[in-house]
């Protein structure tokens, strides 16, 4: 019953989503859509957007900065090995090799526990993220990378 619920909230993010989320979005600037809640609430639609593939294209990372109301944020989203484009990918911890998801907002810090949610690649520059970040502190939405780099 809980993963249906999950499935189903997360489809309505996908829909929500709308123009983030557009796959044959081609204009190149970076797109924000993040909503956090926890000790650090708020909503984060501007900032930068670093994104890259390393390892041969096997690892993806989203290094997202901006500011949270009047908080410098730093929020990073990985998936370390495996990445293959468009596709869902589990979120949990370093550890287990799942793709993670690592906040810092003013003081907070949080980073993505065990089975913590999921990311949802749309194409190779634009997805969707919903991820527990430790306590009571998430974040669910979208971004969309101006480019993407490979290393």
């Amino acid at each position: 019953m809980r993963r249906g619920l999950a499935a189903v909230g997360l489809l309505a993010l996908l829909a929500a989503c709308g123009p983030f989320c557009n796959p044959t979005d081609t204009s190149g600037q970076a797109k924000l859509n993040l909503i956090f809640t926890g000790p650090e609430a708020g909503k984060l639609t501007s900032g930068n957007i670093d994104c890259r593939l390393f390892n041969h294209k096997d690892q993806f990372n989203a290094l997202i900065t901006g500011k949270l109301g009047q908080k410098d944020l730093v929020m990073n989203i990985q998936v370390p090995s495996g990445y293959h484009g468009a596709d869902t990918y589990k979120i949990g911890t370093t550890l287990d090799g799942a793709a993670n998801v690592r906040v810092q907002i003013g003081e907070f810090v949080g980073s993505s526990p065990p089975t913590a949610g999921q990311l949802i690649m749309t194409t190779d520059r634009a997805g969707v993220v919903d991820s527990n970040l430790g306590g009571f502190a998430s974040v669910t939405g979208s971004f969309v990378c101006a480019d993407l780099k490979s290393e």
